[in-house]
């Protein structure tokens, strides 16, 4: 009787490892389809920064030339011909 008891035992154990083992069969199929290798994610991350240095370089480039003579020349005609009429109008 005892050992019939003890088989039991042993058996519904094997039944819970068994199933344990393929919960976690599971789970390593699903985590190994979203994992993503080192190697790739360093390709991912520097295409980015090179991409952010790009848009960081025209960034400052619009800056320079936000203010320059070239862009600002129609605003400076403007200050003249208003500075001439001004003058006109006293003299």
């Amino acid at each position: 009787m005892e050992n019939s008891e003890r088989l039991a035992v042993v058996e519904t154990k094997l039944e819970q490892i068994s199933v344990t083992i393929n919960s976690m069969n599971d789970k390593l199929d699903v985590w190994n389809q979203s994992y993503v290798p080192r190697a790739e994610i360093d390709l991912k991350f520097d295409a980015r920064d090179k991409k952010i240095e790009q848009i960081d370089k025209k960034l400052e480039a619009e800056e320079h030339n936000k203010w320059s003579i070239r862009k600002l020349w129609p605003a400076w005609l403007g200050v003249a011909l208003s500075a001439g009429a001004w003058l006109e109008k006293i003299f």
